[in-house]
C-alpha cells in the first residue's frame, strides 16, 4: 500500500480492515458482533463494541490512537486491547451457555 493511500482512508475503515485481520487469527471470533462507531466529532474517540449473546466488551481508540492508524505502522497496543476484549467475549459466551 502506497503510503498517500493509507492516509486518504478514514479511520473507521482502517479500523474494520484490523478487525478483519484479528478475526483470522481464531475460529472463536468469527461469530461476534463488531460494530465501528465512528468519531461524531473531530477529537473524540472512535468506540468499537464487541458482543455475543448478552456479552459485551467496549474498546475506545482515541484522536491520537486515531493518528498512528494514518500512518502505515500498526499501532500494537490496540490490536492487544481489540484481541483481548474479543477474547473475552468469546470466553464467555461459550463458557456461560
Amino acid at each position: 500500500m502506497e503510503r498517500g493511500k493509507a492516509r486518504d482512508r478514514p479511520v473507521a475503515d482502517q479500523l474494520q480492515s484490523l478487525i478483519a485481520k484479528i478475526r483470522l487469527q481464531s475460529q472463536d471470533f468469527a461469530d461476534l458482533d463488531i460494530r465501528v462507531y465512528p468519531a461524531l466529532v473531530p477529537g473524540n474517540p472512535h468506540v468499537i463494541d464487541i458482543s455475543k449473546k448478552r456479552y459485551s466488551r467496549r474498546v475506545t481508540v482515541d484522536a491520537r490512537r486515531a493518528q498512528r492508524l494514518q500512518t502505515d505502522l500498526l499501532d500494537p497496543d490496540i490490536i492487544r486491547e481489540l484481541r483481548t476484549a474479543m477474547m473475552a467475549v468469546a470466553r464467555l459466551a461459550r463458557e456461560r451457555k
